[in-house]
């Protein structure tokens, strides 16, 4: 059976550090730029513009003219055309695609994948850190001022703790192809880490190569704390740093209103962080601004269908 390795969770997540570890893989195809394919035609793009702005044209060489001359064939047919034109031109097996909130297109993903052995890999980080990414991301528009980026921060919140609900259900009902992955613990110890996903994909054992980013060392990193990473030369974890609390840089309205949203379910989570034991709602209150959240993931395990 033909082989796909999906990777999505929430932007400044550590997708792209996955994409580079998984795309070094000497058997798995990662394009080294994310399509947000089916995320930007929900936002209402169409798909001959879609592909006409994408990279594989102009970087890659990629011949996508004949994918839509006609506009008869299906967005789920294109993107399965891309991905595998793109795994013949690297002379790689495994077909792959990372782009932040895959998860919340992963129906559309599947469809467009029929016959395949799908593996999806989803990143998870502590929300607070992952706010203050976004605040000081070098791909943030600069014209944003601080209450635009409140009002977005709301909006990120409630979509984390979607994401994460998505993730756990998966997961739960699917272990053997839907693998959820803590940033944090991806950091702290690499090697183990890379051993696992070589283990749930199903491939030969190339954790050095992996760790080393062999496919992708040309690529910058996208920190949005250059000037605070760590010198720290490759080593046993390769090209990656261990992961630093980053949420000094959120002042304390964005600290609590991640908190008030996310905090619990935080918690629960394993991010043991008195900031998310505060908040400024109500119980009641949090119950309101959650209850949509918690009702899509409740449909999510219901239609699991789990059986232990």
């Amino acid at each position: 059976m033909k082989r796909a390795v999906i990777i999505g969770g929430m932007p400044r997540s550590g997708t792209n550090l996955m994409r580079r570890i998984v795309g070094s893989h000497s058997q798995i195809a990662m394009p080294p730029t994310e399509l947000r394919f089916f995320q930007r035609l929900a936002q209402g793009q169409q798909v001959r513009d879609l592909l006409s702005a994408a990279p594989f044209k102009e970087k890659y060489g990629l011949a996508v003219d004949d994918l839509y001359t006609d506009g008869r064939r299906s967005a789920e047919d294109i993107y399965r055309e891309l991905l595998e034109r793109y795994a013949q031109q690297a002379g790689k097996p495994i077909v792959g695609e990372k782009s932040p909130r895959n998860e919340f297109h992963l129906r559309r993903i599947k469809a467009s994948l029929p016959g395949y052995d799908v593996r999806v890999i989803h990143l998870v980080r502590n929300p607070l850190d992952v706010a203050a990414s976004l605040k000081y991301s070098p791909h943030r528009q600069p014209t944003t001022t601080d209450s635009e980026f409140s009002a977005k921060l709301r909006v990120f919140a409630n979509n984390w703790v979607r994401s994460l609900g998505l993730g756990l259900a998966r997961s739960y009902a699917n272990p053997s192809t839907y693998c959820v992955v803590q940033y944090e613990r991806l950091t702290l110890n690499a090697r183990a880490q890379a051993s696992q996903l070589v283990d749930f994909l199903g491939v030969r054992d190339e954790t050095d190569r992996m760790l080393n980013s062999a496919d992708f060392m040309q690529q910058d990193n996208n920190t949005s704390f250059p000037t605070l990473e760590a010198d720290q030369p490759p080593g046993d974890q390769g090209i990656i740093k261990a992961a630093r609390s980053r949420k000094s840089h959120l002042d304390k309205t964005e600290r609590e209103l991640v908190a008030d949203i996310c905090g619990e379910y935080a918690l629960a989570f394993g991010y043991d962080d008195d900031e998310f034991l505060s908040g400024s709602l109500s119980v009641d209150e949090k119950v309101q601004v959650r209850q949509p959240l918690l009702t899509r993931l409740l449909r999510t395990l219901g239609n699991s269908s789990v059986q232990r």
